[in-house]
This record gives structure tokens, C-alpha cells and sequence, in this order.
């Protein structure tokens, strides 16, 4: 992981991510669909319900594509031009006082579905270098019989590092942290689909 007190450079996430290319991600179940995780793993739910109709939908899946969710301050995606397609890796930039720090991460999965919910969206998992051991689902979807459009997030995740799994220590740091994300990852979603940008098709990639 990157870390430090300067805004680390382009050149240094792509060593970063180039370094990582090879090596197999640092969840032992990527993209399984079990609802539990493994043992010693938390697993997080968050739910937003952003309105109703197809375009709306077609919207969602928009703002999916071009990783809207993370559209967070503090928080940058690198790159947001990376399509949604498994193998393809990504690094999450953040900055949380002074400290700038680089979380890597690779789409292992992809999330797909027309009848008789219509559903778009993805599944990463984290690299060796990521803060995080574990892998987040991003989706959102669209029920005809209700008309109604939902985003979720589904995490399965613990702390790296063995001292921050410690209940009372660095595990409720860490668990607060992740649930602020969640809640501002929900703003995002709806912002971007509230702003008006042009519908997209929900074909990953």
C-alpha cells in the first residue's frame, strides 16, 4: 500500500496496480455467492432506494459504469475509465487528514439479470496492499411490478492488518470508517442519478 503525507503520483498507482497484476486477490471466496462470509468476517449491508422508472434505472447503471459511487470527498477511483470488466484492476485513492493512502482492488464478477428483476452492477475483491481483506458488490436494480430502483452495496470484509481485528482497538476504527463510506457512497448514487445525465445501456464493459 501506498501511504504517506504527499498525493502519491499517477505513475506510482499504475506501479502500483502493474506490480499486482499477477497475483490473485487477498478474499479467499471472491465473488462466491454465499450470503454469509467466511468466519472472522463482517459482512455489510447498505440500501438505497433512489425512485421509480426504467430511465432512472438506465441511469443507475450509468453512474455505475463510470464509478459515480465514488464520487466521495476524500475518496477518488483510479481510473474511472476502467470499464467494468473481470480481471480488470482498479485502486481506490483516499485521503484522510494528512495522509494520502492507495487500496487495490480487482472486478472479479459481474452482476446481471432481466427478468424478473432487471440488475447491472459488479463485484470487486482486494489485492495484497489493500487496507481491507474482502470484496464489495455494487448493483443496482429495477422491479417492473413495483417500478422501483434500488442501489446496494454488500460487503464481506476485515481489517489487513491482524492489530485492527482486534475488538476495542483498531476493529471499531475500522468499522466506522466503512460504514461512513457506505452512507456516502448512497449520497453519491443519488446525486448522480438526480443530476439528469443521459441514460446509458446496463451492459457491463
Amino acid at each position: 500500500m501506498i501511504l504517506g503525507l504527499r498525493r502519491p503520483r499517477t505513475g506510482e498507482i499504475q506501479a502500483l496496480l502493474a506490480a499486482r497484476a499477477e497475483l490473485p486477490v487477498s478474499y479467499r471466496a471472491p465473488g462466491a455467492p454465499a450470503p454469509d462470509p467466511p468466519r472472522g468476517y463482517r459482512l455489510d449491508r447498505y440500501g438505497l432506494d433512489l425512485g421509480s422508472g426504467r430511465e432512472l434505472y438506465l441511469r443507475a447503471c450509468s453512474a455505475l459504469r463510470n464509478w459515480r459511487m465514488f464520487a466521495i470527498p476524500g475518496v477518488e477511483i483510479c481510473w474511472p475509465t476502467v470499464p467494468l470488466e473481470v480481471g480488470r484492476s482498479v485502486a481506490v485513492l483516499a485521503k484522510l487528514g494528512p495522509l494520502w493512502s492507495v487500496h487495490p482492488s480487482r472486478i472479479v464478477s459481474l452482476v446481471g439479470g432481466a427478468a424478473p428483476v432487471e440488475r447491472f452492477g459488479f463485484c470487486y475483491a482486494t489485492l495484497p496492499g489493500h487496507a481491507i481483506q474482502g470484496e464489495e458488490r455494487f448493483s443496482v436494480e429495477w422491479s417492473p411490478d413495483t417500478d422501483r430502483v434500488r442501489y446496494e452495496i454488500v460487503a464481506r470484509s476485515r481489517p489487513a492488518a491482524r492489530l485492527l481485528r482486534v475488538p476495542g482497538v483498531g476493529l471499531p476504527w475500522v468499522c466506522r470508517m466503512q460504514r461512513r463510506f457506505g452512507a456516502a457512497s448512497l449520497r453519491a448514487m443519488q446525486r448522480a442519478v438526480d443530476s439528469g445525465s443521459g441514460p446509458g445501456s446496463p451492459r457491463a464493459g
